[in-house]
C-alpha cells in the first residue's frame, strides 16, 4: 500500500471524496516553484476546505483555486521523473537492463500504487509519457528507481495564473513564468506562457497535457 503522500495528494485525495470546495480567494496569485519545498509549503498555507457549497452533479466544475491546487500537485509528481526522484532506501539496490543503480523507493510498494496516485491527477497519455521513461520499474514486485536528479532551473521564477473556461468539461490553465537573466543578478527580462488543459475525463478531472517548465 501507500506508505506516505504529499500534502498536495492528501488534500486532493479529500476533495476527490468529499466534494469539498476550498473557499475562493485571489484567482491570480504569484507563487515560487523553484523547489519541492516551496511548492509544498504553498500547499499548506492554503485556505481551509469548506464543504457548505457542494453541488450535486456527476461533474462539479472545479474552482480556479481548486486547479491551482492541482497544478501544485502535478507539478510535485512532474518532478518525480524529471527534477528529483522518490526517496529511496539505499541499502536496496537492484540491476535492470545492465544499469546498475536502481534503489528500492519508499514511498510506494510497486508500479500499480505509483500510477494510482498519478491517476488523480493526469490523463492515460500524459501518465504514459512519465512512465515511459523508464525512470521507475518494477523488479521483484517492488518498485526501483534511478539515482537521479537535476535540480531546477534558476532561470524561471515567478509564476503567474490566469484561466480560460472553454467548456463545462475543460478549462485551460495558463501559467506566465517570468524569465531571468543569469549574467545580470537574476532580473527578469521577460516571460513565457504554458498552457495546461485541465478535462472532465472518466468521472474525475485531470490535466491531459503537462509541459515540463523547469
Amino acid at each position: 500500500m501507500i506508505k506516505t503522500l504529499s500534502i498536495a495528494f492528501a488534500l486532493l485525495l479529500i476533495m476527490s471524496l468529499s466534494s469539498c470546495n476550498y473557499r475562493d480567494i485571489t484567482a491570480d496569485i504569484q507563487n515560487s516553484t523553484e523547489d519541492n519545498e516551496k511548492i509544498t509549503t504553498a500547499i499548506e498555507e492554503s485556505d481551509y476546505l469548506d464543504c457548505t457549497n457542494t453541488v450535486e452533479s456527476d461533474n462539479i466544475i472545479p474552482s480556479e483555486e481548486e486547479i491551482k491546487q492541482a497544478y501544485m500537485s502535478a507539478t510535485e509528481a512532474s518532478f518525480w521523473f524529471y527534477i528529483n526522484a522518490l526517496p529511496t532506501d539505499r541499502n536496496i539496490s537492484a540491476e535492470y537492463n545492465g544499469e546498475p543503480d536502481y534503489y528500492r523507493v519508499t514511498e510506494f510498494e510497486n508500479l500499480s500504487e505509483l500510477k494510482k496516485a498519478l491517476e488523480l491527477l493526469f490523463s492515460n497519455e500524459v501518465i504514459d509519457s512519465f512512465l515511459n521513461r523508464n525512470i521507475y520499474v518494477e523488479i521483484n514486485g517492488y518498485l526501483y528507481t534511478l539515482d537521479m536528479g537535476r535540480g531546477t532551473d534558476p532561470a524561471k521564477g515567478k509564476e503567474i495564473y490566469s484561466f480560460k473556461h472553454v467548456s463545462p468539461i475543460k478549462i485551460i490553465l495558463n501559467v506566465d513564468v517570468e524569465i531571468r537573466d543569469m549574467d545580470s543578478d537574476f532580473k527578469v527580462i521577460g516571460s513565457k506562457r504554458y498552457e495546461f488543459p485541465y478535462e472532465y475525463k472518466n468521472g474525475k478531472w485531470v490535466f491531459t497535457d503537462f509541459p515540463i517548465i523547469y
